[in-house]
C-alpha cells in the first residue's frame, strides 16, 4: 500500500520560527470509492444482490446510530469500534455545571488490530503534483 503525499509550504503563526515559512508532507487522497461501486465490490465477494449488501448497510448505519444515541459503544468485529464523545466547557463549582455547557458531541472511530496493523505497514510516494509559487501567500497546484 502506498499513500501519495505533497510538500506543502506553510508560514508558521507562532512560536520561535514565527513568520518563517516551513514545509511540511500531507497525504493526498487519490479517489473516493462511491457506495454503488463498493456495494458490487461486495456483491461480487458474496451471494448477496447489490440491492441486498445496499439493505444492510443501510440498516448498519442506522442500528449504530440508535446504540451511540444511547451512549453504548458498537463493535463491528475486526474493523473497529464506534463511539460518541463530547466535551464541555469548566465551570467554577459542580452546582453550576448544566447540561447546556456540553460542546458537541462526535463519533469517534478507534479501529480494529487489522486495520491499525495494515496502516503501520504503509509506505509514502510523492506525488505528481507539482506545486508553483506565484504569490508566497497563494501557492497553485499544476498537474502534469
Amino acid at each position: 500500500m502506498a499513500l501519495n503525499y505533497r510538500i506543502i509550504p506553510r508560514k508558521i503563526m507562532a512560536g520561535e520560527d514565527a513568520g518563517k515559512t516551513k514545509y511540511y508532507g500531507q497525504v493526498v487522497r487519490s479517489k473516493l470509492v462511491p457506495y454503488k461501486q463498493l456495494c458490487q465490490q461486495l456483491m461480487v465477494q458474496s451471494s448477496a444482490t447489490r440491492g441486498d449488501v445496499s439493505l444492510i448497510l443501510d440498516n448498519l448505519v442506522d442500528t449504530i446510530l440508535v446504540h451511540l444515541e444511547n451512549g453504548h459503544s458498537v463493535q463491528l468485529g475486526d474493523l473497529g469500534t464506534f463511539r460518541m464523545s463530547a466535551g464541555s466547557y469548566g465551570v467554577e463549582s459542580e452546582d453550576e455545571f448544566k447540561a447546556s455547557l456540553m460542546k458537541r458531541p462526535r463519533v469517534i472511530f478507534s479501529p480494529g488490530a487489522e486495520l491499525r496493523a495494515r496502516a503501520a505497514q504503509a509506505k509514502f510516494e510523492k506525488d505528481t503534483v507539482k506545486t508553483i509559487i506565484i504569490d508566497e501567500d497563494c501557492p497553485l497546484l499544476h498537474v502534469e
